[in-house]
Protein backbone atom coordinates (compact mmCIF):
# COMPACT_ATOMS: atom_id res chain seq x y z
CA UNK A 1 0.00 0.00 0.00
CA UNK A 2 1.40 3.37 -0.64
CA UNK A 3 1.38 5.74 2.16
CA UNK A 4 0.39 9.07 2.41
CA UNK A 5 4.11 10.51 1.85
CA UNK A 6 4.45 8.90 -1.37
CA UNK A 7 1.46 9.86 -2.59
CA UNK A 8 1.74 13.09 -2.27
CA UNK A 9 5.62 13.36 -4.15
CA UNK A 10 6.08 14.27 -7.65
CA UNK A 11 8.23 11.87 -9.39
CA UNK A 12 12.10 12.55 -10.36
CA UNK A 13 12.48 14.60 -13.11
CA UNK A 14 15.63 13.62 -14.67
CA UNK A 15 18.24 16.48 -14.52
CA UNK A 16 18.99 16.27 -18.55
CA UNK A 17 15.05 16.69 -19.52
CA UNK A 18 14.66 19.79 -17.37
CA UNK A 19 17.18 21.23 -18.78
CA UNK A 20 16.15 20.36 -22.59
CA UNK A 21 12.84 21.79 -21.16
CA UNK A 22 14.26 24.98 -19.95
CA UNK A 23 16.23 25.26 -23.56
CA UNK A 24 12.92 25.02 -25.48
CA UNK A 25 11.33 27.50 -22.76
CA UNK A 26 14.19 29.92 -23.19
CA UNK A 27 15.34 29.74 -26.77
CA UNK A 28 18.25 31.39 -27.93
CA UNK A 29 17.25 34.58 -25.59
CA UNK A 30 18.88 32.51 -22.66
CA UNK A 31 17.61 32.45 -19.00
CA UNK A 32 17.46 35.75 -17.31
CA UNK A 33 19.43 35.82 -14.23
CA UNK A 34 20.72 38.72 -11.25
CA UNK A 35 24.12 38.32 -10.23
CA UNK A 36 24.89 41.18 -7.71
CA UNK A 37 22.33 43.22 -8.84
CA UNK A 38 24.06 43.17 -12.44
CA UNK A 39 20.84 41.57 -14.64
CA UNK A 40 22.11 38.96 -17.59
CA UNK A 41 20.96 35.66 -19.45
CA UNK A 42 22.46 32.95 -19.50
CA UNK A 43 21.78 29.13 -20.69
CA UNK A 44 19.27 27.42 -18.67
CA UNK A 45 21.35 24.54 -17.93
CA UNK A 46 24.21 26.51 -15.96
CA UNK A 47 22.17 28.83 -14.06
CA UNK A 48 23.12 27.56 -10.89
CA UNK A 49 26.58 28.92 -11.57
CA UNK A 50 25.37 32.43 -11.86
CA UNK A 51 24.32 32.62 -8.75
CA UNK A 52 22.25 36.12 -6.84
CA UNK A 53 25.13 37.01 -4.32
CA UNK A 54 28.20 35.77 -6.01
CA UNK A 55 31.31 36.36 -4.56
CA UNK A 56 30.12 39.73 -3.02
CA UNK A 57 33.09 41.25 -1.39
CA UNK A 58 35.00 40.77 -4.20
CA UNK A 59 32.42 41.66 -6.76
CA UNK A 60 31.68 45.17 -4.61
CA UNK A 61 35.48 45.84 -4.91
CA UNK A 62 35.67 45.14 -8.62
CA UNK A 63 32.31 47.59 -8.91
CA UNK A 64 34.31 50.09 -6.98
CA UNK A 65 36.71 50.37 -9.58
CA UNK A 66 34.85 49.76 -12.61
CA UNK A 67 34.73 53.21 -14.49
CA UNK A 68 32.35 53.46 -17.71
CA UNK A 69 34.42 53.32 -20.85
CA UNK A 70 37.67 51.39 -18.37
CA UNK A 71 38.99 48.56 -19.78
CA UNK A 72 38.68 45.16 -18.21
CA UNK A 73 41.09 41.88 -18.49
CA UNK A 74 39.32 38.81 -17.06
CA UNK A 75 41.80 35.77 -16.91
CA UNK A 76 39.98 32.72 -16.53
CA UNK A 77 36.99 33.33 -17.08
CA UNK A 78 35.16 30.12 -16.96
CA UNK A 79 31.17 30.89 -18.65
CA UNK A 80 31.22 34.13 -17.96
CA UNK A 81 30.21 35.79 -14.23
CA UNK A 82 32.96 38.00 -14.23
CA UNK A 83 32.93 39.28 -17.49
CA UNK A 84 29.31 39.90 -17.81
CA UNK A 85 29.53 41.56 -15.00
CA UNK A 86 32.52 44.02 -15.98
CA UNK A 87 30.55 45.07 -19.10
CA UNK A 88 27.76 46.36 -17.33
CA UNK A 89 29.62 48.19 -14.89
CA UNK A 90 31.96 49.63 -17.79
CA UNK A 91 28.72 50.67 -20.18
CA UNK A 92 28.83 52.02 -22.35
CA UNK A 93 31.74 51.77 -24.23
CA UNK A 94 33.91 49.82 -22.17
CA UNK A 95 35.98 46.89 -23.21
CA UNK A 96 36.75 43.51 -21.60
CA UNK A 97 38.66 40.86 -22.47
CA UNK A 98 37.76 37.77 -21.23
CA UNK A 99 40.60 34.33 -21.39
CA UNK A 100 39.18 31.43 -21.43
CA UNK A 101 41.68 28.65 -22.76
CA UNK A 102 39.33 25.35 -22.58
CA UNK A 103 37.84 24.94 -25.89
CA UNK A 104 34.22 23.42 -24.50
CA UNK A 105 33.70 26.00 -21.48
CA UNK A 106 35.22 29.27 -24.42
CA UNK A 107 31.93 27.96 -26.42
CA UNK A 108 29.76 28.53 -23.80
CA UNK A 109 31.04 31.95 -22.77
CA UNK A 110 30.65 32.94 -25.80
CA UNK A 111 26.88 32.07 -26.40
CA UNK A 112 26.92 33.79 -22.86
CA UNK A 113 28.59 36.80 -24.55
CA UNK A 114 26.58 37.06 -27.55
CA UNK A 115 22.49 36.52 -25.94
CA UNK A 116 23.66 39.67 -23.81
CA UNK A 117 24.75 41.56 -26.68
CA UNK A 118 28.08 42.10 -25.57
CA UNK A 119 29.73 40.94 -28.60
CA UNK A 120 30.97 44.07 -29.54
CA UNK A 121 32.64 44.86 -26.32
CA UNK A 122 33.62 41.41 -24.85
CA UNK A 123 36.53 39.78 -27.04
CA UNK A 124 36.74 35.98 -25.79
CA UNK A 125 40.32 34.62 -25.98
CA UNK A 126 41.05 30.64 -25.99
CA UNK A 127 44.60 31.72 -24.68
CA UNK A 128 46.13 30.72 -21.46
CA UNK A 129 48.24 33.07 -19.67
CA UNK A 130 51.83 32.17 -18.07
CA UNK A 131 54.89 33.86 -17.86
CA UNK A 132 56.29 32.89 -21.62
CA UNK A 133 54.08 32.67 -25.07
CA UNK A 134 54.19 29.27 -26.75
CA UNK A 135 52.07 25.74 -25.89
CA UNK A 136 51.30 24.25 -22.66
CA UNK A 137 48.85 21.44 -21.68
CA UNK A 138 45.58 21.87 -19.42
CA UNK A 139 44.22 19.34 -18.01
CA UNK A 140 40.33 19.76 -18.54
CA UNK A 141 37.24 18.02 -17.15
CA UNK A 142 34.33 19.24 -19.14
CA UNK A 143 33.60 23.13 -18.15
CA UNK A 144 34.62 22.42 -14.72
CA UNK A 145 36.38 25.56 -13.56
CA UNK A 146 39.26 23.39 -11.44
CA UNK A 147 40.99 22.67 -15.03
CA UNK A 148 44.35 23.54 -14.53
CA UNK A 149 48.03 24.05 -16.56
CA UNK A 150 50.33 21.93 -15.05
CA UNK A 151 48.55 19.00 -13.34
CA UNK A 152 45.76 17.59 -13.38
CA UNK A 153 43.52 18.74 -10.43
CA UNK A 154 42.91 16.08 -7.38
CA UNK A 155 39.28 17.75 -6.68
CA UNK A 156 37.51 16.91 -10.07
CA UNK A 157 35.71 14.11 -10.18
CA UNK A 158 35.30 13.83 -14.42
CA UNK A 159 37.53 12.07 -16.64
CA UNK A 160 40.51 14.87 -17.39
CA UNK A 161 41.35 14.99 -20.96
CA UNK A 162 44.93 16.55 -21.37
CA UNK A 163 44.76 19.72 -24.27
CA UNK A 164 47.52 21.36 -25.82
CA UNK A 165 46.88 25.22 -25.70
CA UNK A 166 48.21 28.75 -26.41
CA UNK A 167 50.52 30.64 -23.88
CA UNK A 168 50.96 34.20 -23.84
CA UNK A 169 51.82 36.74 -21.47
CA UNK A 170 49.70 39.78 -20.32
CA UNK A 171 52.65 42.16 -20.80
CA UNK A 172 52.85 40.96 -24.67
CA UNK A 173 48.89 40.85 -24.93
CA UNK A 174 48.74 44.44 -24.05
CA UNK A 175 51.57 45.61 -25.80
CA UNK A 176 50.29 43.61 -29.01
CA UNK A 177 46.72 45.69 -28.47
CA UNK A 178 47.92 48.91 -27.04
CA UNK A 179 46.19 48.44 -24.15
CA UNK A 180 46.45 49.77 -20.53
CA UNK A 181 44.35 47.93 -18.35
CA UNK A 182 42.37 49.48 -15.96
CA UNK A 183 41.40 46.39 -14.12
CA UNK A 184 42.46 43.01 -13.78
CA UNK A 185 40.53 39.43 -12.63
CA UNK A 186 42.81 36.67 -12.20
CA UNK A 187 41.81 33.18 -11.65
CA UNK A 188 44.09 30.31 -12.89
CA UNK A 189 44.10 27.34 -10.67
CA UNK A 190 47.34 27.65 -9.20
CA UNK A 191 49.21 29.30 -11.76
CA UNK A 192 49.08 32.90 -10.14
CA UNK A 193 52.95 32.96 -10.00
CA UNK A 194 53.59 32.19 -13.89
CA UNK A 195 50.87 35.05 -14.72
CA UNK A 196 52.29 37.14 -12.34
CA UNK A 197 55.17 36.69 -13.65
CA UNK A 198 54.73 37.81 -17.57
CA UNK A 199 53.02 41.12 -16.27
CA UNK A 200 56.00 42.32 -14.95
CA UNK A 201 55.74 45.71 -16.89
CA UNK A 202 51.50 46.29 -16.25
CA UNK A 203 52.42 45.48 -12.32
CA UNK A 204 55.08 48.23 -12.66
CA UNK A 205 53.56 50.93 -14.57
CA UNK A 206 51.71 53.73 -12.45
CA UNK A 207 49.10 54.34 -11.56
CA UNK A 208 48.63 50.50 -10.50
CA UNK A 209 45.59 49.25 -12.24
CA UNK A 210 43.04 47.69 -9.75
CA UNK A 211 44.80 43.72 -9.63
CA UNK A 212 42.21 40.90 -7.65
CA UNK A 213 43.81 37.48 -7.10
CA UNK A 214 42.38 34.15 -6.37
CA UNK A 215 45.29 32.30 -4.55
CA UNK A 216 45.57 29.02 -4.42
CA UNK A 217 48.38 27.78 -2.44
CA UNK A 218 47.99 24.44 -2.24
CA UNK A 219 48.29 24.36 -6.21
CA UNK A 220 51.50 26.68 -6.56
CA UNK A 221 53.89 23.34 -6.80
CA UNK A 222 52.23 22.24 -9.97
CA UNK A 223 53.55 25.28 -11.71
CA UNK A 224 57.10 25.05 -9.77
CA UNK A 225 56.10 27.63 -6.75
CA UNK A 226 55.57 28.29 -3.10
CA UNK A 227 54.42 30.34 -1.12
CA UNK A 228 58.58 31.85 -0.72
CA UNK A 229 58.85 32.30 -4.29
CA UNK A 230 55.17 34.13 -4.51
CA UNK A 231 56.59 36.14 -2.16
CA UNK A 232 59.55 36.93 -3.68
CA UNK A 233 57.85 38.02 -6.56
CA UNK A 234 55.51 40.42 -5.19
CA UNK A 235 58.21 42.14 -3.63
CA UNK A 236 60.08 42.64 -6.65
CA UNK A 237 57.11 44.05 -8.33
CA UNK A 238 56.51 46.57 -4.85
CA UNK A 239 53.59 45.22 -4.12
CA UNK A 240 51.55 43.26 -0.90
CA UNK A 241 48.74 40.96 -1.08
CA UNK A 242 45.96 42.21 1.08
CA UNK A 243 43.02 39.37 1.31
CA UNK A 244 39.48 40.40 0.69
CA UNK A 245 37.59 37.20 1.18
CA UNK A 246 38.34 36.70 4.92
CA UNK A 247 41.46 34.26 5.12
CA UNK A 248 44.25 34.94 7.37
CA UNK A 249 47.11 34.69 5.46
CA UNK A 250 47.44 34.59 1.73
CA UNK A 251 49.96 32.51 1.51
CA UNK A 252 48.92 29.80 3.04
CA UNK A 253 44.88 29.84 2.44
CA UNK A 254 42.48 29.95 -0.63
CA UNK A 255 40.98 33.54 -1.22
CA UNK A 256 41.00 36.55 -2.91
CA UNK A 257 43.47 39.41 -2.96
CA UNK A 258 44.01 42.73 -3.78
CA UNK A 259 47.65 43.42 -4.96
CA UNK A 260 48.38 47.12 -3.57
CA UNK A 261 51.71 48.96 -3.91
CA UNK A 262 53.92 48.97 -0.98
CA UNK A 263 54.38 51.57 1.39
CA UNK A 264 57.92 52.56 2.11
Amino acid sequence: MMNASAATQSPAIPRGWWNRALECWYGRAGMPRLVNGVPMRVLPQFRWYFAETYDQPVAQLLRSACQPGATCLSVGANLGVYPLQFAAWTAPAGRVFAFEPNPVTAAFLKRHVEMNGLVDRVEVLETAISDRCGKATLFAAGTDGMSRLGAPNPLLKDAVKEIVVETETLDEFCRRHGLRPDVLMLDVEGFEERALAGARSLLLQEPLPTVVVEMHPNAWPNAGGDASSMGRLLKDFDLNARPISGQRDPFTEYGHVLLERRRS
